[in-house]
């Protein structure tokens, strides 16, 4: 690494530092009720496990929301065909 790269790393890092500017490594969790709604009623009519309440009866769309996930992706549960396709939108095999 020359010089002038090192002093243009430093100077984006000490800018980017100044100006609050952050990385999220996780996106926020989508609101309440948005898309959680629709996305568990949607795991309900194909009968899917992942719809049913956690063994503690916690509901599908209090956990659902409460994971850290895009609201494109309850979108896609939403809209998914079958479990399998609201297993693939949520990342799982």
């Amino acid at each position: 690494m020359n010089f002038w790269t090192w002093i243009a790393i430093m100077a984006g890092v000490l800018l980017g530092g100044a100006t609050g500017v952050a990385c999220r490594t996780t996106p926020p969790p989508p609101p309440a009720g948005v898309d959680c709604t629709a996305a568990c009623e949607r795991l309900g009519q194909l009968e899917c496990e992942d719809g049913k309440p956690t063994p503690a009866g916690v509901p599908c769309a209090t956990w659902l929301c409460a994971t850290p996930m895009s609201s494109g992706r309850t979108a896609c549960i939403a809209h998914a065909s079958s479990c399998d396709a609201a297993r693939a939108c949520r990342g799982e095999p």
